[in-house]
């Protein structure tokens, strides 16, 4: 091994090896302060420092990693806590994403079964991190327990979920931590989430599972290592959990007080409506991500089915923005809503039934560029030869008949060739993961009026079953949001 003394790792940190395993700590540590623990009243020089041992947690537990990260901060003058921060070594990218998952289970339940608690010391290095800590630290004050809905078991939201009044609040971050704590003021709710509840069996060992994804909040603490626009207390921030923490673990944010990563939060400003921010992000980035997928540019014409959706609405104004001709497909009670968007042409999917016959007359000699359907009509692109332009696609995010039926809908319209009754036209179905890079860029235009999220309803945190029925309905005009807490900045 290279830079070892030899073939094998070195036996400790007095191994005559391991200072070169390591970089020096002078440069990071106060100098001529007293610290606890240490051999004399300053610092260590370095590794080779005969107190530099005592430092480390566990000389043997990190000793075969490829890849060692030492993380400090500032050290008060009373002294230091250290906080094993864990490093997945030893580990192939493909092997990471299950011994991360069965780790986090093993953390939620501390009587797990001996092959959860079994992925430790081996496989981890734990590299120490100084926190400074003072008797003037002043923490913010949070309840120990808080209401959060959480399924207990499957089935629709309306027998699966129950309230609970006495789930733990998560900590206050401090130090280094990259996490941000938020007091939740509004969730929107996906339907996604109503059918996942219905199908996925809760995993053993977990905590309760905590629902949806997206929310709008109040900074309450932050740590260091968070995102320097998001640590401000009291700043307003929309947020989103990662899909494999909310649909696995169940860590969901319909609750009054979430911890996400840093990297999960974007600022915005103080008066927006917050029931309307908390949409921003997951209707906002699956349709960027359909446009993007698409290629839609200015000059295009497109058509967007369910126009009138949380996802359609805000696909009519991101396509208006790039210069784009759009033809918005919804109900004649949605018409309104609709044109306000600012479609350029609307069609009641309802007054034109059957919508592909009246699409080949009505664009035949015109094709669309695009198809963008936000309510997976099969029949949509099963004809979409009649008024979709060769070089055009369909892109879909809908399962109107199902998860199941649409499963085999999408392998026969990738993969079945024209021969054998294939249609000729592209056809592309995705899920996108949030991103805070789409979640700043769509901040911004809300922020600048160029976006507007629009919301169906708004149901109190006790009433989240309502909602729950609302998007089940598929009728919903734009959001549908649980308020968990008032926002005091605007009222809203």
């Amino acid at each position: 091994m290279a830079g070892w003394s030899s073939k094998h790792p070195p036996a400790g940190p007095t191994d005559p090896a391991y200072p070169a395993y390591l970089p020096p700590l002078s440069s990071t540590l106060p100098q001529n302060q007293p610290i606890a623990g240490w051999s004399s009243k300053r610092p260590p020089a370095g590794p080779t420092d005969p107190a530099y041992p005592a430092y480390l947690p566990n000389p043997h537990a990190g000793l075969h990693t490829r890849d060692t990260t030492w993380a400090t901060s500032t050290l008060s003058a009373s002294g230091v806590r250290v906080r094993p921060v864990d490093r997945i070594s030893i580990l192939t990218p493909f092997q990471y994403p299950l011994f991360s998952l069965l780790r986090q289970i093993a953390q939620q339940y501390h009587r797990s079964p001996w092959f959860y608690r079994a992925l430790s010391s081996p496989f981890i290095h734990r590299a120490p991190t100084a926190e400074g800590m003072t008797s003037k630290t002043q923490l913010p004050t949070v309840p120990p327990t808080m209401r959060a809905w959480v399924r207990r078991r499957r089935g629709p939201a309306c027998s699966a979920l129950e309230l609970a009044t006495d789930y733990p609040t998560p900590e206050v971050p401090t130090g280094s931590s990259p996490d941000v704590l938020i007091r939740v003021s509004n969730v929107s709710l996906q339907y996604s989430s109503e059918m996942l509840m219905k199908i996925l069996p809760k995993l053993p060992f977990t905590s309760p599972w905590v629902p949806e994804i997206e929310l709008s909040g109040v900074v309450v603490a932050a740590g260091e290592g968070a995102p320097a626009e998001v640590r401000d207390p009291n700043s307003h921030v929309i947020a989103f959990q990662n899909i494999p923490s909310a649909v696995v673990m169940g860590h969901g944010v319909l609750a009054e007080y979430v911890r996400l990563p840093g990297c999960q939060v974007a600022r915005i400003d103080d008066g927006i409506d917050m029931a309307s921010a908390s949409g921003i992000i997951g209707s906002g980035s699956t349709a960027l991500k359909m446009i993007r997928t698409a290629g839609v540019r200015e000059g295009h014409t497109v058509l967007i089915n369910g126009a009138s959706g949380s996802v359609g609405s805000v696909l009519v104004q991101l396509c208006k923005l790039r210069g784009a001709k759009v033809v918005g497909v919804a109900s004649g009670g949605n018409a309104r809503m609709v044109r306000e968007l600012g479609v350029d042409e609307f069609i009641d999917y309802r007054e034109h039934a059957p919508l592909p016959a009246y699409l080949a007359h009505q664009h035949g000699d015109k094709p669309f560029d695009f198809v963008l359907d936000c309510v997976g009509t099969q029949a949509l692109f099963a004809n979409s030869p009649a008024y979709l332009k060769p070089e055009g696609a369909v892109v879909n995010i809908g399962m109107l008949e199902g998860m199941y039926v649409t499963a085999c809908n999408v392998l026969l319209n990738r993969w079945l060739p024209t021969w054998l009754g294939g249609v000729p036209r592209r056809y592309i179905m995705f899920s996108t993961p949030p991103s805070r890079d789409d979640a700043v860029y769509l901040a911004r235009l809300v922020e600048e009026g160029r976006l507007r999220i629009p919301v169906d309803s708004v149901f109190e945190m006790k009433d989240a079953m309502s909602a729950y029925e609302r998007i089940a309905t598929k009728r919903a005009r734009g959001k549908v949001v649980v308020k968990v807490h008032e926002d005091q900045a605007t009222g809203t």
